[in-house]
């Protein structure tokens, strides 16, 4: 099970540039690989073609006990812009935290139409067609309308989808407009799972988590951004079953309150669930799935307490992030706050947005804080790199001695830009290190470098780095049930920069100031 605590953990903006080819192809965020995704058809038989006729639509219909918050209802949404665009960046959240979607999907973000929902959702967190189905499609297009350009159609078609008809009883398929969207999930899905299933994670997280955390901040004096990942995801599946007005009735029924425990908490909330829902269609359903979310919940928290107490943290607890809690960030965050290497975002609250993926010039900021002396080096070549912004004198120093180097084309054999406001994946940061380290040609331990099942996906001008960066305890695998990954194209958190920077001060691969 994953370390307590790791709600997001994936991509968004910071990255470090190595001096090693990095490929034209889009940059995107996503610090761990998806779990339960997998490329199986839906039900309904997804694009892999007509196999016989499908089941009649099943009697659940979530619309029948869903209830929206009018107040929420009629908020901005988080993934707006002033330009009305949607804006979402890829996220990974700790299976922890998502743990209820075992009961929306079977956990599949590749997960079509099927008939058990009537024909109405799809993907690991069941987005509604009546509600965010095309709202979730429109931002993954927006993102990136190359990579997604299947969904063009389906966006196009956007009335048919939300209101119309989606299985067909006459022929017992899919609609026209529902296999097209359910052909461009599919393909959405193999053109990137890692990315779709990670942007699948970051709308849900946006849209329908920290809306529930806010109602229970404001409305009922109750904050659970530092609680245990099950905590949050026991409020969040509520929200999606119930919507963010009918949540709120048993979020009063339980008298919830700062002073429970994790463990008090989570009775006292599948307790308001499993005994006030008779009255509810799906009443015998919804109290069998909270006594094995319960269970799962209460699995998920003996293991905190047998834990607690062992922490190991011995640093200062004063930030000023309200994003940062007692993760398994936390000292690193402290250490390179402290030491002023590492400050937060200030957009519109100061934050630290410690599972954010870091970007390439704020990488560079951070070791120039680090060991750069308030040099003043000549100004680089790179046409996207703004002499007047923050970052300038940071990225001229970096690339001047040869710490991040650009973005190189492979054709040309050089490089075409610095890469600002691009992230950046793990091999990178390994070569980063690399370059600082002024690394020469070391005869190392490959074992440990071919232990990882993946390998091979090493980009061959990262590979030396990578093995480098492994033996040097600079980087370390990705653990998941099967094995290891080196995961080298995930991008770098800023908690992940965090916890890096410190390991490689205190082995001496970076220096500090002079």
């Amino acid at each position: 099970m994953e370390s307590r605590h790791r709600a997001v953990a994936a991509g968004l903006t910071l990255t470090l540039a190595l001096g090693a080819w990095t490929m034209p192809a889009s940059a995107f965020a996503d610090t761990t690989i998806p779990q339960g995704a997998s490329e199986t058809a839906s039900s309904s038989g997804g694009d892999t073609g007509k196999a016989g006729p499908l089941p009649e639509p099943g009697d659940y219909d979530r619309a029948l006990d869903y209830e929206e918050d009018p107040q929420e209802s009629g908020s901005v949404s988080l993934l707006s812009t002033e330009e009305g665009l949607a804006r979402l960046t890829p996220l990974t959240l700790s299976s922890e935290m998502k743990y209820f979607a075992e009961n929306e999907s079977g956990s599949n973000y590749n997960q079509g139409f099927s008939y058990g929902d009537g024909y109405n959702a799809m993907g690991f967190y069941q987005f509604d067609r009546r509600y965010s189905l095309l709202p979730f499609i429109k931002a993954c297009y927006e993102y990136n309308p190359t990579k997604y350009a299947m969904f063009a159609p389906v966006i196009e078609r956007g009335d048919e989808l939300t209101g119309g008809a989606i299985y067909d009883r006459e022929t017992k398929q899919l609609t026209e407009i529902g296999q097209l969207a359910e052909n461009a999930w599919h393909a959405a899905y193999r053109a990137d799972s890692t990315e779709f299933s990670a942007l699948q994670d970051a709308y849900a997280y946006q849209e329908y988590y920290l809306p529930v955390q806010r109602i229970l901040k404001n409305n009922f004096g109750v904050d659970i951004s530092g609680r245990a990942d099950c905590v949050k995801g026991l409020a969040w599946g509520l929200c999606n079953l119930f919507g963010s007005g009918g949540c709120q009735r048993f979020f009063r029924l339980a008298n919830l309150s700062d002073d429970m425990t994790d463990r008090e908490f989570v009775n006292a909330l599948c307790d308001a669930v499993v005994n006030n829902v008779d009255d509810y269609a799906y009443g015998a359903s919804y109290k069998a799935r909270y006594e094995r979310e319960r269970a799962t919940c209460l699995e998920y928290i003996a293991e905190d307490e047998a834990l607690s107490g062992d922490t190991g943290s011995d640093e200062s607890d004063e930030l000023p992030f309200f994003d940062v809690d007692r993760a398994w960030y936390y000292d690193d965050i402290v250490y390179v706050y402290k030491n002023g290497y590492m400050s937060g975002l200030a957009d519109p609250v100061l934050r630290f947005a410690p599972n954010e993926a870091i970007v390439r010039q704020d990488v560079a900021c951070v070791l120039y804080n680090i060991f750069g002396n308030g040099e003043k080096a000549p100004a680089c070549s790179f046409a996207d790199v703004d002499q007047s912004k923050y970052y300038a004198d940071a990225i001229n120093w970096a690339v001047y001695h040869g710490y991040m180097n650009g973005i190189g084309d492979p054709a040309t054999g050089t490089y075409v830009r610095f890469g600002v406001n691009e992230p950046l994946p793990r091999e990178q940061l390994a070569s980063v290190a690399a370059n600082i380290a002024r690394k020469t040609g070391d005869s190392l331990d490959t074992s440990k470098y071919h232990s990882m099942l993946d390998w091979a996906t090493t980009s061959p001008w990262a590979t030396e780095n990578v093995i480098w960066a492994l033996n040097k305890g600079v980087i370390d695998g990705v653990s998941l049930v099967e094995g290891r990954y080196v995961a080298p194209h995930n991008n770098t958190t800023r908690a992940e920069m965090a916890a890096i920077v410190r390991r490689c001060i205190e082995k001496g691969i970076i220096p500090t100031a002079s």
